[in-house]
This record gives C-alpha cells, structure tokens and sequence, in this order.
C-alpha cells in the first residue's frame, strides 16, 4: 500500500511538471507583441527552476564535484553522436512516407509559430531538456523503473508520444532520441549528462531556425 501511494505521489508529480512546462505554451500565438513572449519566455524559466528544485529534493541531482569532471564531455558528446543517425532514420523514413518536404508536426508547429530567438530559445534549450529529462528519465527509468531496461523502454516511448506522433518516421524520430537520453542516462547515473545531451541536440536545431 506505501509502495502505490508513493507510485501515484511521484506520478501526480511528473504529470504536473510536464503540465506546467506546456501551460506557457498555450498563450504562443504568431506576431505576438514582445512583451507577451517575455512573459511567456520568463514563465518557462520559472518552470525550469522550480523542476530542478523538485529534481534535487527527490536527489536525482549528483554533486557537482562527482558530474563535471575531466571525463564529462565522454558520455555527452557519445550520445549526441548516436543521436544523429537515429535523426537521419528518422528523417529518411519521413521523406519515404511524405516526399522530401516532410515534416513532424511537432516541428512544424513550431516553425509556424515563428517564435522570437529569445522564446525558441527558453522553451527549446532550457526548459524542455530540464523538464523532460527530470519526468521521463528521472522519474521513470530511475524512480519507477531502478535503472531497467524496462524503464529505458517505457520512458522512451512516453518520450516519443508526448512529440505528438503521427506517422512512423515521426515514432522513429522522437522515440530512438528518447532511448538514446535514456540509455545515457541508465549508463552513467547522471542525469546532468542526459540533459546535457537534450540541450545540445535542441540548440543545434534552434540554430538552424534561426539562420
């Protein structure tokens, strides 16, 4: 009984984080003035700061003295190498399906959007990698799952379809990036590094928005 009050307390938990990093997002509309996406940008900062709270009172969070070492930069750049083949999967598998100007409509939202550098950049490279990787790293493959590879599985998934899928590239796409986070993860027991990995993956992609 302690066991499944405390399943539903750390769930209640995670569906409440990924709440609130998507509730700023509901007030994104195209050529909106700059103060409104400020607001939103600074919201998403305040979603980011209070997961990492929730993250180092629940103790997913090393010391640093144990994370940023001579040896960090190993599993970051590994996995975000690993990562691109899965991507190019991914896209190749989109092109089949949808001809070359295939795109998810994940990623397509939000360059419909056309969001402000400042605003991509809060939403793409802060908050979604903290929050995420806290929700589907953090509170499933170490909390739930203990480091399985059931864990791994499950959160991977999960991953994928909160990306809202919908069509198999898409599935490839999020759900092998997913599996990578995860599995950097189970590997190092940090979940800086899968974060590390998430932020680098995604600032790449702002970039190319950008530019």
């Amino acid at each position: 009984m302690k066991k499944l009050v405390s399943f539903f307390k750390y769930l209640g938990m995670a569906i409440g984080l990924i709440f609130l990093e998507q509730l700023p997002t509901v007030f994104l509309a195209k050529n909106q003035p700059f103060w409104q996406s400020f607001l939103i940008a600074l919201s998403l900062l305040v979603v980011a700061i209070l997961t990492i709270y929730v993250a180092k009172r629940l103790g997913f969070f090393s010391k640093a003295s144990q994370v940023w070492n001579s040896g960090a930069y190993k599993p970051i750049i590994m996995g975000f190498l690993i990562m691109v083949p899965v991507k190019m999967l991914g896209g190749m598998t989109l092109v089949l399906e949808h001809g070359s100007n295939a795109n998810t409509l994940n990623q397509s939202v939000i360059e419909q959007l056309g969001m402000p550098p400042m605003l991509l950049f809060a939403l793409s490279v802060i908050a979604a990698p903290i929050v995420e990787e806290v929700v589907f790293r953090g509170f499933i493959v170490k909390q739930a799952f203990h480091y399985s590879y059931l864990g791994v599985i499950v959160s991977s998934a999960l991953f994928g379809a909160v990306h809202m899928p919908t069509d198999l590239g898409s599935w490839i796409l999020y759900g092998g990036m997913g599996l990578v986070l995860a599995l950097v993860y189970q590997k190092t027991k940090k979940l800086e590094y899968s974060i590390a990995v998430h932020a680098l993956n995604n600032f790449l992609g702002v970039l190319s928005l950008i530019l």
